[in-house]
């Protein structure tokens, strides 16, 4: 299975917001620019990640964005079921198939996403930052 640039970055920007002091505020654009990625993509990840409760966000001068939630509370199974895996894998509703009805594929697909994401339960943000010394070096 292959996740989407967009859960890649949701996944990259919560490590990097899990390596800042609590009271630091990170804004898009540097992240943006740590990661080498699109300023404007960024944006709508973090817009997702905010409705989601993942992360804060405040306004003005002195805003930016950071964790609402400890990086041990934030669980990858759940994070991928969110921003990826919230839909079937093939939409048998749509189009003509002649296999419609006695097809057993769509089936096998939902249980692999399912097994792909239970891979993940139990793995925090915290746990793919557990070398924070050396992570946070990168960031400073």
């Amino acid at each position: 299975m292959r996740i989407t640039k967009h859960t890649d970055y949701a996944i990259r920007s919560l490590m990097y917001l899990s390596l800042k002091d609590e009271e630091d505020l990170a804004s898009i654009r540097e992240i943006s620019e740590f990661f080498k990625i699109s300023k404007n993509h960024l944006m709508k990840v973090i817009n997702r990640l905010s409705q989601d409760g993942y992360i804060t966000s405040s306004r003005g001068k002195h805003g930016g964005i950071k964790l609402a939630k400890s990086p041990n509370a934030i669980e990858l199974g759940e994070l991928l079921r969110k921003l990826e895996l919230d839909g079937p894998m093939v939409d048998c509703e749509t189009g003509p198939c002649q296999f419609m009805g006695n097809c057993t594929l769509k089936c096998r697909l939902d249980a692999a996403k399912s097994a792909f994401a239970n891979t993940f339960d139990g793995i925090t943000i915290a746990d793919l930052a557990a070398d924070r010394s050396a992570l946070q070096a990168l960031i400073h």
